[in-house]
């Protein structure tokens, strides 16, 4: 029997074989923990869906497969397993072997997408070629199909090297201590080196004056939401300012990613919102986050930041964001550049909020809370002026803001 990838949620279409806990030869039963594996950031754990021996396991740690592949085999005592030539077990359709570095036979993959052998996926992440990118090369193999040296062959001709994060050998001074990568660092490696390389982005800045906000909250807000046990912060005014920028029509551009030879823009907003953990950065998802009323979001927003600290967050939770807002400014930053969380097409950041002196409207000098808010975009989707009209009216929805949403 085959071990495959489960799907974790209907937009998870990979995951990652973080530790096997069982070895070739163990005797399994039904519902016994057979591995960890990780997803969307999420690691959870896996048991084996027969009885039966484990003959054969096909996906190495930290190997990252399509969703539906096979990772191991499993004799059970209805059949008696035959080692088969190919590693992924016999052809389904009795065809010939691949040939010498030609990807193994397709496996079911996300709709729409053009297959890529895990080994060719594998390459292209650690040559800095995105997937999208790499599906559209010109194939050798049967049908087709792009094998390692279509992918080497690539990346020569283009002139990349291999991407940042990826495993290169460099030499341990005497003075430096190893420290491996977790399985969540070595995935934001994966990730970022994804978004800095494959995705041609910029960011615009601006800046918005959060007085009345921080007035409110001190008055009333943390009392407020302190009632229902929620700690009210500028990342909730952020969403709710976000979201109701992206209901507009010109604006829904940024609620999109880029699709090869195509934009998906989506009529649903899923807010993803970055939240700091121990070991690096989780990205929840709020769907149909334009439905909720203010309180609904707040408390959306802060169940799930504590799932995501206490680890509990399942991969569907953590997958599908159209949109991610993020704030640097818990750090103390007052200004960041983020980036983009791929696929989406747009990431919206704010920091610190400090007390400056600014000239007012009457012509007079006054003390005013301000707050950096910045925008990265995908410039394949959104342009530079877009994205700047974007950024102030995000900036004048936090300072005009509507506080009978609150009541």
């Amino acid at each position: 029997m085959k071990i495959l990838m489960p799907r974790m949620g209907t937009s998870v279409h990979e995951g990652t074989v973080v530790q096997w806990l069982k070895e070739e030869g163990d005797v399994l039963e039904k519902g016994d923990p057979l591995l960890l594996a990780e997803s969307e950031k999420v690691e959870f754990e896996m048991e084996s869906p027969y009885n039966g021996r484990l003959v054969k396991i096909l996906t190495p740690v930290q190997s990252a497969i399509p969703v539906g592949e096979i990772m191991a085999l499993v004799e059970t005592e209805d059949e008696v397993l035959v080692e088969e030539e190919s590693e992924f077990g016999p052809d389904p359709a009795g065809a010939a072997a691949p040939k010498d570095g030609e990807s193994p036979p397709a496996t079911e993959q996300g709709e729409g997408q053009p297959f890529l052998s895990p080994r060719v996926r594998r390459l292209a992440r650690e040559r800095g070629v995105p997937l999208e990118e790499a599906a559209k090369i010109s194939g050798s193999g049967r049908n087709g199909r792009v094998t390692e040296a279509d992918l080497e062959a690539y990346v020569a001709q283009r002139g990349s090297g291999p991407a940042a994060g990826a495993a290169v050998d460099i030499p341990v001074p005497e003075d430096a201590d190893v420290l491996p990568l977790s399985p969540l660092r070595r995935r934001l490696s994966r990730r970022l080196s994804e978004s800095v390389q494959g995705v041609p982005q910029f960011t615009t800045f601006d800046e918005s004056d959060v007085t009345d906000i921080v007035e409110w909250r001190k008055a009333k807000g943390e009392l407020t939401f302190a009632r229902k046990g929620i700690h009210l912060t500028v990342t909730h005014f952020l969403a709710w300012a976000a979201i109701r920028a992206l209901e507009r029509i010109e604006f829904q551009p940024l609620n999109a990613r880029f699709a090869g030879d195509a934009i998906h823009q989506f009529r649903t907003i899923h807010l993803g919102v970055a939240v700091a953990v121990p070991d690096g950065l989780l990205v929840p998802v709020i769907r149909g986050a334009e439905a909720l009323s203010f309180a609904e979001l707040v408390r959306r927003v802060q169940d799930l930041a504590d799932q995501a600290r206490q680890g509990t967050l399942t991969p569907e939770d953590a997958s599908g964001s159209t949109f991610t807002i993020t704030n640097a400014g818990a750090a103390g930053s007052l200004y960041a550049t983020p980036l983009l969380n791929p696929p989406e097409a747009a990431i919206l950041g704010v920091g610190a909020i400090r007390k400056r002196v600014v000239p007012l409207g009457d012509g007079s000098i006054g003390i005013r809370d301000r707050m950096g808010v910045s925008l990265s975009v995908d410039h394949r989707v959104v342009d530079g002026m877009l994205a700047a009209q974007f950024n102030r009216v995000v900036c004048q929805n936090l300072e005009q803001f509507d506080f009978s949403v609150l009541d």
